[in-house]
């Protein structure tokens, strides 16, 4: 008996769950459309109240553009640690100096291997596809709300 193991035969995945009637989506589905395990959705839930938030918040790379650093290094063929030297130094992702200083090096590649072949700093695939799904709520509206909380103006400090 022990010779002839059993063939595994995958278990059949329930369709009518607590977690489907209430987010509309199977979080098995869910979690294969993520390339994460099921587990990983149910602990977006535990985590954050919902299975389309993928991080805590954003970075501020998000926070500033609008989109995560790798995002932009493929954009610009720059590393992500120059998008955030940028971000940081002239507060602009796509600033280019007047003289083309590092111009002539862009897209070449001197390391022995290129940076997106590697994993620098714990990048995952959340962080790649940014802190929240386009299914969640507040995918369009997040980034006024974070300005309206952290830099309010002026006519509303007087409303006060």
């Amino acid at each position: 008996m022990a010779d002839k193991p059993y063939p595994y035969v995958p278990k059949k995945i329930r369709t009518n769950t607590k977690f489907y009637q209430k987010w509309g989506i199977l979080a098995h589905d869910f979690a294969k459309e993520e390339g994460v395990t099921p587990d990983a959705i149910h602990m977006r839930v535990m985590k954050y109240g919902n299975p389309f938030q993928r991080k805590r918040a954003p970075t501020m790379c998000e926070a500033m553009t609008g989109k995560t650093a790798i995002q932009l290094a493929h954009e610009l063929g720059i590393t992500p640690i120059c998008v955030y030297e940028r971000l940081r130094k002239f507060g602009d992702a796509y600033y280019e100096s007047e003289h083309g200083a590092g111009a002539a090096l862009r897209g070449k590649q001197r390391a022995a291997h290129h940076w997106t072949e590697t994993v620098q700093g714990g990048v995952n695939t959340g962080c790649k596809a940014g802190w929240l799904s386009p299914r969640h709520a507040d995918y369009h509206t997040w980034r006024y709300k974070m300005i309206q909380q952290h830099c309010p103006t002026s006519g509303d400090s007087e409303e006060k």
